[in-house]
């Protein structure tokens, strides 16, 4: 009787207080899920292996992915190429100059009768003398004028160009066309009015970033370059 008696009591005990049960059972549920949470996120993952010097020591075991290729570069290349140097041929080989480059004071003109700077070399040069490109490029202009006859216009690497006027019609190359030093642009001719009364001759000039420059400059040989 009085064990039935404990039992009724402890049942209601629990009927009475089942809330505050449930509750407290939560609180330690949650409390346990937090804690878990905190002690997993101060896990650190290991980190790479490192030598004395706190390098990464690589897995010597894995090889190269197909998609970072090694590039061996020369010692003291510096993985560049080095400038290339601006050198001019001549353009007529042993041509006399009939009129050099000068911008620095007036040059009479007798066919125009007039007075003007020169900038452009004159080559003297019988009719028909084949003129050749002075640098590596591509053609980029022929023209034909009555003042210049036909001129041919070679652009250069690094913002040079060079053109060479007063040549014949019939030159043997088109705009557009890869060129080396030595290949013939053109021919001499007397096609031109504006140095007509200075005879047969080749008007050469060149220019950088498309401004008038001195060529006795890049010339081989010249002790100024």
């Amino acid at each position: 009787m009085e064990k039935k008696y404990k039992e009724n009591k402890f049942v209601l005990f629990m009927k009475k207080n089942i809330y505050l049960i449930l509750m407290v059972l939560c609180l330690f549920a949650i409390a346990g899920l937090v804690t878990y949470t905190v002690v997993s996120s101060n896990v650190e993952e290991p980190g790479p292996i490192v030598d004395a010097n706190n390098k990464p020591i690589e897995d010597e075991g894995n090889e190269t992915p197909n998609d970072s290729p090694v590039v061996n570069v020369p010692d003291g290349s510096g993985g560049q190429e080095e400038p290339e140097e601006m050198v001019f041929d001549m353009p007529i080989v042993g041509a006399a100059v009939l009129k050099d480059y000068v911008d620095t004071e007036l040059v009479y003109n007798a066919t125009m009768k007039h007075w003007s700077t020169h900038q452009g070399i004159d080559y003297k040069a019988e009719v028909g003398t084949a003129v050749r490109c002075v640098f590596d490029g591509e053609v980029s202009a022929i023209t034909t004028t009555t003042m210049h006859g036909t001129t041919v216009t070679v652009k250069h690497s690094k913002g040079f160009s060079t053109s060479y006027a007063l040549l014949g019609s019939n030159v043997p190359v088109k705009v557009g066309d890869k060129v080396s030093k030595g290949t013939v642009l053109g021919y001499v001719a007397e096609t031109g009015y504006f140095e007509s009364a200075d005879g047969p001759h080749l008007h050469f000039e060149a220019r950088k970033d498309n401004v008038l420059i001195d060529p006795n400059y890049y010339f081989a040989g010249n002790e100024n370059k």
